[in-house]
């Protein structure tokens, strides 16, 4: 019969065997659903529970995983290497970009900011701005970055990708999710690395998803190396008037899948103070992947509402 740690744990486990992502110890505990758990506790268990490698769990040179923990520690470590150009890459885009007005954050995310890329990834970037300048934004960044052929599609090696802007007064991104569960976003927002943030919005983003506590209460916010950092001033003129020509420009300019799908459900969102283009999500894959190997132990863990403690502690196991 699994403790409650182990259980945690497991879950922890389980989530990134998806992406055949090794964990640590300290990733292990950052990312448990349990609040009184330490970091002692989690290693402990890490390293002697016979339930966990019963069920799967791999040690290997401090990683733990429920798969192939040595080839994948080895693809973890191999691909930090790419992820450094990626990150000086990002942050010659974010210099340009800190330029306009508008433009309050910008983070990287997703493989990126877990600092596990290839030659193949794009590079994410979340964007907040100000309110009333999100068309203006995309345009003039989309813009820059068609001239220089940097977008996906374009450019094979290294290309920027922006597809997720939010304004200031919508800081709240729970309507995006896919259901109750959807661990995929709540790691992408626990882990979003800010390059710019001129108006502590990070912090301002993470209280305004306060739900994101009860199941992760030991992240922390994500901070990049100061070398990465850009302390960017505005060089351009807020120019007012110009956010509804930007929008009609836009608009006009959307091909035929993003239409069809715009607004009918979380994947593509497109209003005023939201301009999300994930047409490729794959949320509902990640999830089903997820609840199947933790359905697959003969129902001794179970996957609680927003992988809640409460429901975890309270499981008949």
């Amino acid at each position: 019969m699994p403790t409650p740690i182990e259980q945690s744990a497991f879950r922890v486990l389980a989530y990134f065997a998806f992406f055949q992502f090794p964990l640590t110890a300290l990733e292990v505990w950052k990312w448990c659903d349990l609040p009184g758990a330490t970091l002692v506790d989690i290693d402990g268990v890490l390293t002697s529970s016979l339930w966990l490698q019963k069920h799967g769990c791999v040690q290997d040179q401090g990683f733990f995983a429920l798969g192939n923990t040595c080839v994948w520690r080895t693809e973890r470590i191999t691909r930090v290497g790419d992820a450094l150009r990626k990150s000086r890459r990002a942050q010659w885009f974010v210099r340009i970009a800190s330029w306009l007005p508008w433009v309050k954050m910008i983070a990287v995310c997703n493989s990126l900011a877990f600092s596990f890329t290839n030659a193949e990834s794009d590079i994410d970037v979340f964007i907040v701005t100000s309110r009333g300048g999100i068309w203006s934004t995309r345009l003039l960044l989309a813009g820059a970055l068609a001239l220089m052929h940097a977008r996906p599609g374009e450019r094979a090696k290294d290309p920027m990708c922006l597809s997720f802007f939010v304004a200031d007064d919508r800081l709240d991104l729970s309507a995006v999710k896919i259901g109750s569960d959807d661990p995929y976003f709540l790691f992408w927002l626990a882990t979003l690395s800010p390059i710019l943030d001129r108006s502590d919005i990070l912090s301002k983003l993470r209280a305004a998803n306060g739900w994101m506590r009860p199941t992760l209460p030991h992240a922390r916010s994500v901070l990049r190396a100061q070398a990465y950092r850009v302390e960017g001033v505005c060089v351009l003129p807020n120019v007012r008037g110009i956010e509804r020509i930007a929008e009609r420009m836009q608009r006009a300019r959307f091909p035929l899948n993003l239409r069809t799908m715009m607004n009918a459900d979380t994947r593509v969102v497109v209003t005023d103070s939201m301009l999300k283009f994930h047409h490729n999500d794959r949320r509902h894959e990640i999830l089903q992947a997820y609840e199947s190997l933790l359905s697959q132990l003969d129902d001794t863990v179970s996957l609680g509402s927003d992988l809640s403690p409460a429901l975890a502690n309270a499981m008949d196991v």
